[in-house]
Protein backbone atom coordinates (compact mmCIF):
# COMPACT_ATOMS: atom_id res chain seq x y z
CA UNK A 1 0.00 0.00 0.00
CA UNK A 2 3.00 2.26 -0.16
CA UNK A 3 3.61 3.79 -3.54
CA UNK A 4 4.54 7.13 -5.03
CA UNK A 5 1.93 9.22 -6.77
CA UNK A 6 1.69 12.65 -8.36
CA UNK A 7 -1.35 14.61 -9.48
CA UNK A 8 -0.31 14.88 -13.11
CA UNK A 9 2.59 14.52 -15.44
CA UNK A 10 5.11 17.27 -14.90
CA UNK A 11 4.27 17.87 -11.24
CA UNK A 12 7.26 17.86 -8.94
CA UNK A 13 5.79 17.16 -5.51
CA UNK A 14 5.50 13.46 -4.85
CA UNK A 15 4.17 11.63 -1.81
CA UNK A 16 4.85 8.23 -0.37
CA UNK A 17 2.04 7.28 1.96
CA UNK A 18 2.66 4.15 3.95
CA UNK A 19 0.35 2.78 6.61
CA UNK A 20 3.43 2.72 8.86
CA UNK A 21 3.59 6.54 8.73
CA UNK A 22 0.03 7.00 9.94
CA UNK A 23 0.44 5.99 13.55
CA UNK A 24 -1.88 3.49 15.27
CA UNK A 25 -4.75 2.38 13.03
CA UNK A 26 -7.23 -0.45 12.81
CA UNK A 27 -4.95 -2.11 10.26
CA UNK A 28 -2.53 -2.96 13.06
CA UNK A 29 -4.82 -5.97 13.56
CA UNK A 30 -3.42 -7.51 10.37
CA UNK A 31 -0.48 -9.23 12.10
CA UNK A 32 -2.79 -11.10 14.46
CA UNK A 33 -5.24 -11.92 11.67
CA UNK A 34 -2.47 -13.56 9.60
CA UNK A 35 -1.93 -16.03 12.44
CA UNK A 36 -5.61 -17.03 12.44
CA UNK A 37 -6.32 -20.65 11.57
CA UNK A 38 -9.43 -20.78 9.41
CA UNK A 39 -11.05 -24.09 8.54
CA UNK A 40 -12.38 -23.74 4.99
CA UNK A 41 -13.24 -27.43 4.59
CA UNK A 42 -16.98 -26.91 5.28
CA UNK A 43 -17.04 -24.58 2.24
CA UNK A 44 -15.88 -27.27 -0.18
CA UNK A 45 -18.16 -27.66 -3.21
CA UNK A 46 -18.05 -28.63 -6.85
CA UNK A 47 -16.21 -25.39 -7.70
CA UNK A 48 -14.18 -25.23 -4.47
CA UNK A 49 -12.30 -28.51 -4.23
CA UNK A 50 -9.93 -29.72 -1.53
CA UNK A 51 -7.03 -28.71 -3.81
CA UNK A 52 -8.53 -25.22 -4.11
CA UNK A 53 -8.83 -24.88 -0.35
CA UNK A 54 -5.22 -26.01 0.10
CA UNK A 55 -3.86 -23.14 -2.03
CA UNK A 56 -5.05 -20.60 0.59
CA UNK A 57 -2.32 -21.75 2.99
CA UNK A 58 0.51 -21.98 0.47
CA UNK A 59 1.06 -18.24 -0.16
CA UNK A 60 2.41 -17.52 3.33
CA UNK A 61 4.59 -20.63 3.19
CA UNK A 62 6.13 -19.80 -0.19
CA UNK A 63 9.88 -19.15 -0.30
CA UNK A 64 9.24 -16.53 -2.99
CA UNK A 65 5.78 -14.98 -3.11
CA UNK A 66 6.66 -13.46 -6.50
CA UNK A 67 7.43 -16.89 -7.99
CA UNK A 68 4.37 -18.39 -6.30
CA UNK A 69 2.00 -15.78 -7.78
CA UNK A 70 3.63 -16.03 -11.20
CA UNK A 71 2.87 -19.76 -11.22
CA UNK A 72 -0.39 -20.00 -9.24
CA UNK A 73 -1.63 -16.43 -8.75
CA UNK A 74 -4.76 -16.72 -10.86
CA UNK A 75 -5.74 -19.94 -9.07
CA UNK A 76 -5.15 -18.35 -5.63
CA UNK A 77 -7.18 -15.23 -6.38
CA UNK A 78 -10.02 -17.22 -7.95
CA UNK A 79 -10.32 -19.29 -4.77
CA UNK A 80 -10.02 -16.29 -2.46
CA UNK A 81 -12.73 -14.38 -4.33
CA UNK A 82 -15.11 -17.34 -4.24
CA UNK A 83 -14.52 -17.89 -0.53
CA UNK A 84 -14.85 -14.18 0.29
CA UNK A 85 -18.12 -13.76 -1.56
CA UNK A 86 -19.66 -16.86 0.04
CA UNK A 87 -19.12 -16.10 3.70
CA UNK A 88 -20.47 -13.48 6.09
CA UNK A 89 -18.30 -14.40 9.07
CA UNK A 90 -16.22 -11.37 10.04
CA UNK A 91 -13.25 -13.47 11.19
CA UNK A 92 -13.16 -15.43 7.92
CA UNK A 93 -13.61 -12.33 5.76
CA UNK A 94 -10.87 -10.54 7.71
CA UNK A 95 -8.42 -13.36 7.06
CA UNK A 96 -9.28 -13.57 3.36
CA UNK A 97 -9.06 -9.83 2.70
CA UNK A 98 -5.74 -9.66 4.58
CA UNK A 99 -4.39 -12.47 2.41
CA UNK A 100 -5.61 -10.67 -0.75
CA UNK A 101 -4.07 -7.42 0.50
CA UNK A 102 -0.70 -9.09 1.12
CA UNK A 103 -0.75 -10.83 -2.26
CA UNK A 104 -1.64 -7.63 -4.11
CA UNK A 105 1.40 -5.91 -2.65
CA UNK A 106 3.56 -8.27 -4.70
CA UNK A 107 4.68 -6.69 -7.96
CA UNK A 108 2.59 -7.48 -11.06
CA UNK A 109 -0.09 -9.23 -9.02
CA UNK A 110 -3.08 -7.12 -10.12
CA UNK A 111 -3.49 -8.81 -13.55
CA UNK A 112 -3.57 -12.18 -11.74
CA UNK A 113 -6.26 -10.88 -9.39
CA UNK A 114 -8.40 -9.55 -12.25
CA UNK A 115 -8.13 -12.85 -14.12
CA UNK A 116 -9.00 -14.78 -10.96
CA UNK A 117 -12.08 -12.60 -10.39
CA UNK A 118 -13.12 -13.13 -14.01
CA UNK A 119 -12.85 -16.90 -13.60
CA UNK A 120 -14.94 -16.62 -10.41
CA UNK A 121 -17.46 -14.66 -12.51
CA UNK A 122 -17.50 -11.65 -10.15
CA UNK A 123 -17.06 -7.98 -11.08
CA UNK A 124 -13.87 -7.00 -9.23
CA UNK A 125 -15.22 -3.87 -7.53
CA UNK A 126 -18.40 -5.73 -6.51
CA UNK A 127 -16.32 -7.98 -4.25
CA UNK A 128 -15.49 -5.12 -1.89
CA UNK A 129 -18.23 -2.54 -2.38
CA UNK A 130 -21.10 -4.27 -0.58
CA UNK A 131 -19.81 -3.51 2.92
CA UNK A 132 -20.28 0.24 2.38
CA UNK A 133 -24.04 -0.25 2.16
CA UNK A 134 -24.42 -2.71 5.04
CA UNK A 135 -25.83 -1.56 8.37
CA UNK A 136 -23.41 -3.66 10.43
CA UNK A 137 -19.91 -2.79 9.35
CA UNK A 138 -16.66 -4.06 10.80
CA UNK A 139 -14.06 -1.28 10.96
CA UNK A 140 -11.16 -3.46 9.81
CA UNK A 141 -13.10 -4.79 6.84
CA UNK A 142 -14.23 -1.28 5.92
CA UNK A 143 -10.73 0.14 5.62
CA UNK A 144 -9.29 -2.93 3.93
CA UNK A 145 -12.20 -2.83 1.45
CA UNK A 146 -11.51 0.87 0.84
CA UNK A 147 -7.88 0.09 0.08
CA UNK A 148 -8.94 -2.68 -2.30
CA UNK A 149 -11.37 -0.40 -4.13
CA UNK A 150 -8.69 2.26 -4.50
CA UNK A 151 -6.30 -0.30 -5.98
CA UNK A 152 -8.96 -1.31 -8.49
CA UNK A 153 -9.79 2.29 -9.40
CA UNK A 154 -6.12 2.95 -10.05
CA UNK A 155 -6.05 -0.19 -12.21
CA UNK A 156 -8.85 1.37 -14.31
CA UNK A 157 -11.59 -0.88 -12.93
CA UNK A 158 -14.59 1.46 -12.90
CA UNK A 159 -17.20 1.76 -10.18
CA UNK A 160 -20.73 2.51 -11.43
CA UNK A 161 -21.66 6.19 -10.77
CA UNK A 162 -23.95 5.43 -7.82
CA UNK A 163 -21.36 3.20 -6.13
CA UNK A 164 -18.62 5.76 -6.72
CA UNK A 165 -20.79 8.39 -5.02
CA UNK A 166 -21.45 6.10 -2.03
CA UNK A 167 -17.73 5.43 -1.69
CA UNK A 168 -16.92 9.16 -1.87
CA UNK A 169 -19.52 9.87 0.81
CA UNK A 170 -18.07 7.19 3.08
CA UNK A 171 -14.57 8.62 2.72
CA UNK A 172 -15.95 12.11 3.45
CA UNK A 173 -17.83 11.06 6.59
CA UNK A 174 -14.84 9.09 7.89
CA UNK A 175 -12.55 12.09 7.38
CA UNK A 176 -15.03 14.37 9.14
CA UNK A 177 -15.34 11.95 12.08
CA UNK A 178 -11.84 13.06 13.11
CA UNK A 179 -11.15 9.68 14.73
CA UNK A 180 -7.40 9.83 14.28
CA UNK A 181 -6.57 6.41 12.86
CA UNK A 182 -9.71 6.09 10.74
CA UNK A 183 -9.40 9.64 9.49
CA UNK A 184 -5.80 9.17 8.36
CA UNK A 185 -6.56 5.88 6.61
CA UNK A 186 -9.44 7.52 4.73
CA UNK A 187 -7.19 10.46 3.81
CA UNK A 188 -4.54 8.06 2.50
CA UNK A 189 -7.16 6.30 0.35
CA UNK A 190 -8.56 9.60 -0.90
CA UNK A 191 -5.10 10.89 -1.75
CA UNK A 192 -4.52 7.93 -4.03
CA UNK A 193 -7.92 8.26 -5.73
CA UNK A 194 -7.33 11.96 -6.43
CA UNK A 195 -4.04 11.16 -8.13
CA UNK A 196 -6.29 10.36 -11.11
CA UNK A 197 -7.79 13.38 -12.84
CA UNK A 198 -10.90 11.32 -13.67
CA UNK A 199 -12.14 11.26 -10.08
CA UNK A 200 -11.48 14.81 -8.90
CA UNK A 201 -14.76 16.44 -9.90
CA UNK A 202 -16.76 13.47 -8.62
CA UNK A 203 -15.13 13.47 -5.19
CA UNK A 204 -14.66 17.23 -4.69
CA UNK A 205 -18.17 18.22 -3.46
CA UNK A 206 -18.20 15.36 -0.95
CA UNK A 207 -14.75 15.76 0.58
CA UNK A 208 -13.84 19.46 0.45
CA UNK A 209 -15.57 20.31 3.74
CA UNK A 210 -13.86 17.53 5.68
CA UNK A 211 -10.46 18.42 4.21
CA UNK A 212 -10.96 22.07 5.14
CA UNK A 213 -11.92 21.23 8.73
CA UNK A 214 -8.81 19.12 9.28
CA UNK A 215 -6.31 21.75 8.10
CA UNK A 216 -6.42 24.09 11.13
CA UNK A 217 -7.43 21.78 13.96
CA UNK A 218 -5.84 18.36 13.44
CA UNK A 219 -2.86 18.00 15.74
CA UNK A 220 -1.03 15.29 13.78
CA UNK A 221 1.13 16.75 11.02
CA UNK A 222 0.55 13.65 8.88
CA UNK A 223 -3.21 14.26 8.77
CA UNK A 224 -2.71 17.95 7.93
CA UNK A 225 -0.22 16.98 5.24
CA UNK A 226 -2.58 14.46 3.65
CA UNK A 227 -5.51 16.89 3.76
CA UNK A 228 -3.56 19.69 2.06
CA UNK A 229 -2.08 17.18 -0.38
CA UNK A 230 -5.62 16.20 -1.41
CA UNK A 231 -6.51 19.87 -1.89
CA UNK A 232 -3.37 20.30 -3.98
CA UNK A 233 -4.35 17.38 -6.22
CA UNK A 234 -7.83 18.86 -6.62
CA UNK A 235 -6.34 22.21 -7.63
CA UNK A 236 -5.08 20.72 -10.89
CA UNK A 237 -8.67 20.64 -12.20
CA UNK A 238 -9.72 24.10 -13.53
CA UNK A 239 -13.39 23.38 -12.80
CA UNK A 240 -12.57 22.53 -9.19
CA UNK A 241 -10.42 25.67 -8.90
CA UNK A 242 -13.42 27.75 -9.98
CA UNK A 243 -15.46 26.20 -7.16
CA UNK A 244 -12.76 27.02 -4.60
CA UNK A 245 -13.41 30.75 -4.95
CA UNK A 246 -14.49 32.03 -1.52
CA UNK A 247 -13.95 28.53 -0.07
CA UNK A 248 -12.48 28.72 3.46
CA UNK A 249 -9.78 26.16 2.66
CA UNK A 250 -7.71 28.80 0.83
CA UNK A 251 -7.51 31.07 3.87
CA UNK A 252 -7.04 28.16 6.28
CA UNK A 253 -4.10 26.72 4.35
CA UNK A 254 -2.64 30.25 4.25
CA UNK A 255 -3.10 30.56 8.01
CA UNK A 256 -1.45 27.17 8.56
CA UNK A 257 1.76 28.54 7.04
CA UNK A 258 2.15 30.84 10.05
CA UNK A 259 2.71 27.90 12.40
CA UNK A 260 4.14 25.20 10.12
CA UNK A 261 7.39 23.61 11.27
CA UNK A 262 7.68 20.54 9.02
CA UNK A 263 9.21 21.12 5.61
CA UNK A 264 6.96 18.62 3.83
CA UNK A 265 3.86 20.41 5.14
CA UNK A 266 5.20 23.82 4.12
CA UNK A 267 6.00 22.44 0.67
CA UNK A 268 2.50 21.17 -0.06
CA UNK A 269 0.80 24.28 1.41
CA UNK A 270 2.87 26.59 -0.78
CA UNK A 271 2.35 24.38 -3.84
CA UNK A 272 -1.42 24.48 -3.32
CA UNK A 273 -1.48 28.27 -3.05
CA UNK A 274 0.75 28.68 -6.09
CA UNK A 275 -1.43 26.31 -8.08
CA UNK A 276 -4.52 28.42 -7.39
CA UNK A 277 -2.87 31.54 -8.76
CA UNK A 278 -1.56 29.66 -11.79
CA UNK A 279 -4.65 27.58 -12.59
CA UNK A 280 -7.34 30.25 -12.05
CA UNK A 281 -8.77 31.07 -15.45
CA UNK A 282 -9.39 34.83 -15.10
CA UNK A 283 -7.90 37.85 -13.35
CA UNK A 284 -10.86 38.27 -11.00
CA UNK A 285 -10.45 34.73 -9.69
CA UNK A 286 -6.72 35.24 -9.20
CA UNK A 287 -7.46 38.46 -7.27
CA UNK A 288 -9.93 36.70 -4.96
CA UNK A 289 -7.50 33.89 -4.23
CA UNK A 290 -4.69 36.38 -3.57
CA UNK A 291 -6.93 38.40 -1.25
CA UNK A 292 -7.78 35.29 0.80
CA UNK A 293 -4.09 34.43 1.06
CA UNK A 294 -3.06 37.96 2.02
CA UNK A 295 -5.76 38.20 4.69
CA UNK A 296 -4.11 35.27 6.49
CA UNK A 297 -0.54 36.60 6.18
CA UNK A 298 0.60 34.19 3.45
CA UNK A 299 2.72 36.99 1.98
CA UNK A 300 4.51 37.58 5.28
CA UNK A 301 4.97 33.82 5.76
CA UNK A 302 6.57 33.36 2.34
CA UNK A 303 8.79 36.41 2.86
CA UNK A 304 9.83 35.07 6.26
CA UNK A 305 10.73 31.64 4.86
CA UNK A 306 13.02 33.28 2.29
CA UNK A 307 14.59 35.85 4.62
CA UNK A 308 15.22 33.47 7.51
CA UNK A 309 16.09 30.51 5.25
CA UNK A 310 13.66 28.42 7.32
CA UNK A 311 13.60 25.61 4.76
CA UNK A 312 16.25 24.49 2.27
CA UNK A 313 13.98 22.49 -0.05
CA UNK A 314 14.28 23.83 -3.60
CA UNK A 315 10.53 23.54 -4.25
CA UNK A 316 9.71 25.53 -1.10
CA UNK A 317 12.13 28.27 -2.14
CA UNK A 318 10.82 28.33 -5.72
CA UNK A 319 7.20 28.58 -4.60
CA UNK A 320 8.03 31.38 -2.14
CA UNK A 321 9.88 33.23 -4.88
CA UNK A 322 6.77 32.92 -7.04
CA UNK A 323 4.26 33.90 -4.34
CA UNK A 324 6.06 36.93 -2.89
CA UNK A 325 6.05 39.16 -6.00
CA UNK A 326 2.60 38.03 -7.09
CA UNK A 327 0.98 38.58 -3.69
CA UNK A 328 2.85 41.87 -3.26
CA UNK A 329 1.31 43.19 -6.47
CA UNK A 330 -2.19 42.24 -5.33
CA UNK A 331 -1.56 43.62 -1.83
CA UNK A 332 -0.54 47.02 -3.19
CA UNK A 333 -3.79 47.24 -5.16
CA UNK A 334 -6.12 45.71 -2.60
CA UNK A 335 -8.81 47.74 -0.82
CA UNK A 336 -9.37 47.54 2.92
CA UNK A 337 -12.85 46.13 2.31
CA UNK A 338 -11.51 43.30 0.13
CA UNK A 339 -9.15 42.31 2.93
CA UNK A 340 -11.96 42.44 5.50
CA UNK A 341 -14.26 40.39 3.28
CA UNK A 342 -11.62 37.70 2.81
CA UNK A 343 -11.00 37.58 6.55
CA UNK A 344 -14.69 37.17 7.39
CA UNK A 345 -15.29 34.50 4.75
CA UNK A 346 -12.25 32.57 5.98
CA UNK A 347 -13.64 32.50 9.53
CA UNK A 348 -10.18 33.37 10.92
CA UNK A 349 -10.92 36.76 12.47
CA UNK A 350 -8.24 38.86 14.17
CA UNK A 351 -8.42 42.20 16.00
CA UNK A 352 -7.05 44.16 13.05
CA UNK A 353 -7.66 47.95 13.08
CA UNK A 354 -10.62 47.83 10.68
CA UNK A 355 -12.86 46.13 13.24
CA UNK A 356 -12.72 49.16 15.53
CA UNK A 357 -12.49 51.84 12.84
CA UNK A 358 -15.56 54.10 12.69
CA UNK A 359 -14.43 55.35 9.30
CA UNK A 360 -14.17 51.83 7.89
CA UNK A 361 -17.70 50.92 8.98
CA UNK A 362 -19.15 54.24 7.82
CA UNK A 363 -17.47 54.07 4.40
CA UNK A 364 -18.13 50.37 3.75
CA UNK A 365 -21.49 49.61 5.37
CA UNK A 366 -23.23 49.32 2.00
CA UNK A 367 -20.66 46.78 0.84
CA UNK A 368 -20.89 44.88 4.12
CA UNK A 369 -24.68 44.67 3.95
CA UNK A 370 -24.74 43.90 0.22
CA UNK A 371 -24.55 40.69 -1.80
CA UNK A 372 -27.64 39.29 -0.07
CA UNK A 373 -26.09 39.67 3.38
CA UNK A 374 -23.17 37.34 2.57
CA UNK A 375 -20.80 38.75 5.21
CA UNK A 376 -23.48 39.12 7.87
CA UNK A 377 -24.47 35.49 7.41
CA UNK A 378 -20.82 34.44 7.65
CA UNK A 379 -20.48 36.32 10.95
CA UNK A 380 -23.67 34.72 12.27
CA UNK A 381 -22.32 31.26 11.43
CA UNK A 382 -19.32 32.02 13.63
CA UNK A 383 -21.69 32.51 16.57
CA UNK A 384 -22.84 28.92 16.11
CA UNK A 385 -19.46 27.20 15.69
CA UNK A 386 -16.66 29.61 16.71
CA UNK A 387 -13.10 28.27 16.32
CA UNK A 388 -12.03 30.27 19.41
CA UNK A 389 -13.36 32.70 22.03
CA UNK A 390 -11.45 35.56 20.41
CA UNK A 391 -13.07 34.91 17.03
CA UNK A 392 -16.45 34.70 18.72
CA UNK A 393 -15.88 38.06 20.45
CA UNK A 394 -14.86 39.72 17.16
CA UNK A 395 -17.89 38.29 15.33
CA UNK A 396 -20.23 39.60 18.03
CA UNK A 397 -18.51 43.01 17.90
CA UNK A 398 -18.83 43.22 14.11
CA UNK A 399 -22.52 42.31 14.18
CA UNK A 400 -23.03 45.12 16.69
CA UNK A 401 -21.23 47.56 14.40
CA UNK A 402 -23.31 46.31 11.48
CA UNK A 403 -26.62 47.27 13.12
CA UNK A 404 -25.10 50.47 14.49
CA UNK A 405 -24.38 51.75 10.98
CA UNK A 406 -27.21 49.89 9.24
CA UNK A 407 -30.24 49.86 11.59
CA UNK A 408 -32.41 48.10 9.00
CA UNK A 409 -30.10 45.12 9.44
CA UNK A 410 -31.74 44.32 12.78
CA UNK A 411 -34.50 42.51 10.90
CA UNK A 412 -31.93 40.26 9.21
CA UNK A 413 -30.29 39.44 12.55
CA UNK A 414 -33.71 38.59 13.96
CA UNK A 415 -34.45 36.31 11.00
CA UNK A 416 -31.09 34.55 11.32
CA UNK A 417 -31.54 34.03 15.05
CA UNK A 418 -28.49 36.17 15.79
CA UNK A 419 -30.28 38.60 18.11
CA UNK A 420 -31.18 35.89 20.62
CA UNK A 421 -27.72 34.33 20.27
CA UNK A 422 -25.99 37.64 21.06
CA UNK A 423 -28.20 38.23 24.10
CA UNK A 424 -27.42 34.71 25.33
CA UNK A 425 -23.68 35.33 25.02
CA UNK A 426 -23.88 37.94 27.79
CA UNK A 427 -23.57 34.95 30.13
CA UNK A 428 -20.63 33.38 28.27
CA UNK A 429 -17.70 31.95 30.22
CA UNK A 430 -15.19 34.27 28.53
CA UNK A 431 -15.05 37.87 29.81
CA UNK A 432 -14.23 39.38 26.38
CA UNK A 433 -17.16 37.58 24.78
CA UNK A 434 -19.49 38.77 27.58
CA UNK A 435 -18.35 42.37 27.12
CA UNK A 436 -18.81 42.38 23.32
CA UNK A 437 -22.19 40.68 23.69
CA UNK A 438 -23.33 43.35 26.18
CA UNK A 439 -22.29 46.22 23.91
CA UNK A 440 -23.73 44.54 20.80
CA UNK A 441 -27.02 43.87 22.61
CA UNK A 442 -27.28 47.56 23.45
CA UNK A 443 -26.74 48.42 19.78
CA UNK A 444 -29.33 45.88 18.65
CA UNK A 445 -31.96 47.07 21.13
CA UNK A 446 -31.27 50.81 20.90
CA UNK A 447 -33.01 52.86 18.21
CA UNK A 448 -30.39 55.63 18.12
CA UNK A 449 -27.00 54.43 19.26
CA UNK A 450 -25.23 57.68 18.41
CA UNK A 451 -27.68 59.72 20.49
CA UNK A 452 -27.36 57.29 23.39
CA UNK A 453 -23.57 57.45 23.11
CA UNK A 454 -23.62 61.24 23.35
CA UNK A 455 -25.95 61.15 26.38
CA UNK A 456 -23.69 58.63 28.12
CA UNK A 457 -20.62 60.77 27.39
CA UNK A 458 -22.31 63.89 28.83
CA UNK A 459 -23.44 61.95 31.89
CA UNK A 460 -19.88 60.76 32.45
CA UNK A 461 -18.58 64.35 32.08
CA UNK A 462 -21.15 65.60 34.62
CA UNK A 463 -20.15 63.02 37.16
CA UNK A 464 -16.46 63.75 36.71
Amino acid sequence: WSNTVGPCSGSTIMATVSVDLLGPTVLDQASAIRQTVVDFRPMESTDLTREDIAVTTEFYRAVSTTDFLAARGVHLFRVLVRLYTRTRKVETMSYLITLMDDALQVENSMPKFLEGAAQAKVRPTEIFFGIFENQERDNYLLHQSARMLVRLLLANEALPPRELRVFAQWLASTIQSKEQGNCELALASLQKVLSRFTYRQEFFPHVVLGLTEIVPVETRVQAQYLAVFCLWELSYDPQVVAQLLDAPCVAKVSALLRTVRKEKLARVCLAFLRNLLEKAEDSDAKRKFATAMISQKALQSAEGFLKQKTFIDEEVIADCEFLVPHLTTYFENMSTFEEYRAEVLSGNLEWSPVHRSDRFWRDNINNISGNNGELVKALVRLLETPPSYEILAIAVHDLGEYVRYYPRGKALLETLGAKAAIVGLMEHADAAVRYEALVATQKVLTQNWEYLGQKLAKAQEGSA
